[in-house]
This record gives C-alpha cells, sequence and structure tokens, in this order.
C-alpha cells in the first residue's frame, strides 16, 4: 500500500491504465490549479486490505478483551472468509442470536470501505458455528413449512440478522413450492416464508 502524488492528469491517466487485474486505487484528492490538476492516489492490493482487516478485527477484539484467538484468512470472489478459533468462552462473540458477530461483520466492511473506497463482504466463523447455525436455521425452515401446510398462510420468523436472511434464502431456493422474501426495516426485518401458487 502507498501514495502516489501525480502533477499531471495524464500521468494518472496512464498510471491507471497499467494497473494489473490485482491492484486497486482510490483517489485521496485532487486539486486544480490554472495549468494542472495534482493528485493524490492511495495504490493498494487484496493483500493489503487483508491485513488491513485482520489489524481492524483485533481491535475489536481488544474492546471485548478476547485475547489468544488464532484466524484463517481467504479471499474468494470480493468476500473475506474469517476463521476463528477461540478456544475459552465464544459465548460473548455468539450471543443475541448471532447480531454481535453479524455487527462485527458489518462494522468491517465499513472499515474497509471508508479506506479503501471498495465493497468486500466479510464472513466471520467462529469455532464453526455457521455449520451449526445452518443447521438449526434448515430445521427452522422445516418447521415453517410444516406451519404453512397446517394453516395455508405464510409463516413469519423471527427478526434476524441480514447473514442470517441470506443463509435462509439459499436454503429456501433449493426447496420447490416455496419461497421467501424480507420484510420489515432494522431490527424488526425478518424473513417471510410462502408456498408459491
Amino acid at each position: 500500500m502507498e501514495v502516489k502524488i501525480f502533477k499531471k492528469q495524464i500521468e494518472l491517466d496512464n498510471f491507471i491504465k497499467e494497473l494489473d487485474q490485482e491492484t486497486f486505487y482510490k483517489l485521496l484528492s485532487s486539486e486544480k490549479s490554472l495549468f494542472r490538476t495534482t493528485s493524490k492516489i492511495l495504490v493498494f492490493s487484496n493483500k493489503d486490505v487483508e491485513e488491513y482487516l485482520v489489524a481492524q478485527f483485533h481491535k475489536i477484539l481488544e474492546i471485548f478483551a478476547i485475547e489468544d484467538v488464532q484466524q484463517k484468512i481467504y479471499l474468494n470472489d470480493n468476500r473475506f472468509y474469517l476463521k476463528v478459533i477461540y478456544e475459552k468462552e465464544n459465548s460473548l462473540l455468539l450471543k443475541k442470536y448471532g447480531y454481535v458477530i453479524s455487527a462485527i461483520q458489518n462494522l468491517l466492511i465499513s472499515y474497509i470501505f471508508s479506506k479503501f473506497a471498495k465493497w468486500y463482504q466479510v464472513s466471520i466463523n467462529v469455532n464453526n458455528h455457521l455449520h451449526n447455525q445452518k443447521y438449526f436455521l434448515k430445521k427452522q425452515i422445516y418447521f415453517a413449512i410444516k406451519n404453512i401446510k397446517e394453516t395455508d398462510k405464510p409463516f413469519h420468523f423471527k427478526p434476524m440478522p441480514n447473514d442470517q436472511r441470506k443463509i435462509v434464502h439459499e436454503l429456501v431456493k433449493s426447496i420447490e413450492g416455496f419461497s421467501s422474501f424480507s420484510q420489515g426495516n432494522g431490527f424488526l426485518r425478518h424473513i417471510v416464508l410462502k408456498a408459491e401458487e
């Protein structure tokens, strides 16, 4: 990651054209004078974003007084997957039905965008909770389907974080005869499951 200054627009344009697919830039400032435009840009790679993400994640963990965390991180299709192993009590990160970890993910996404002006998604998996969460959400979906068949009415799930809603929508896509959509705002946003006509 480095800051570069260009005193002519054509120099900046040529530099941008020559960037490879793994290198990105963010315009930090642009000052126009009578005869020239001076531009300052931040040049970075996905590796720079990854290092920044890990540093910010550890700062957040310090707020919770969480130490001795092991993590593995990889990038796939503009989504960082952060696998976290925490040997001690992990309920602090996973409590409130996943809202804490979801809030941390959203905070990290915002940090990355404000630093690099590029959108990345962040998925944090603490002690393999995503596998358990997916299993729990599948059970909820099948309970909802049973309820729909008995009452012939759409089923409203309890409000849940956006990452859990995405999982439910993906799972419902594979179930023939049913569809889902999100409804409500903020903390009241929830999924409605209904039988297709």
